[in-house]
């Protein structure tokens, strides 16, 4: 089985999993979601581009975190938030394949990553796929990380 995994934002990540039937992942890729700008105010989901590259991998089922609010979050940027999840959503959709919905706190649970700096998430990763170090070699890397271990709850048969 293959595992899409979603970290929805503009600096998210998609990862895609292959488990073999006892469930130990066997491999993994792992991308930024793609973003071109929009003006002068930052960056935006390039939907199109995130559509094609999809479109060329094989996957079964997809799993996106649930978004949310955040304390503290501006009505601009939760507008924005909402903005991309809800593109991640159409192209996701589009595929016809299933889509799962998981809140942060169950999947970070069962990574073991509860009340822990998002930094933690890329030494679980590392743990799991050991072969992805060149991608999660940056701090800013966490949002790759925590798509890999989307995918990888995603995997284990609890969405």
């Amino acid at each position: 089985m293959r595992v899409l995994g979603i970290d929805p934002g503009i600096s998210g990540a998609w990862a895609i999993i292959n488990v073999n039937p006892n469930t130990r992942p066997v491999g993994v890729e792992v991308q930024d979601l793609p973003t071109v700008p929009r003006g002068a105010k930052g960056n935006k989901l390039s939907g199109t581009v995130l559509h094609q590259t999809l479109a060329a991998k094989v996957w079964d089922i997809a799993v996106i975190e649930h978004a949310q609010a955040m304390p503290g979050q501006g009505v601009v940027s939760l507008f924005e938030y909402g903005r991309t999840f809800g593109m991640l959503e159409g192209i996701i959709n589009s595929f016809y394949l299933p889509l799962h919905y998981v809140k942060p706190r169950l999947w970070k649970k069962a990574a073991g990553l509860i009340g822990l700096d998002k930094d933690m998430a890329r030494a679980k990763a590392l743990d799991m796929f050991p072969e992805m170090i060149a991608h999660l070699r940056r701090k800013k890397d966490h949002n790759r990380a925590e798509a890999m271990l989307i995918a990888y709850y995603g995997s284990i048969g609890v969405v």
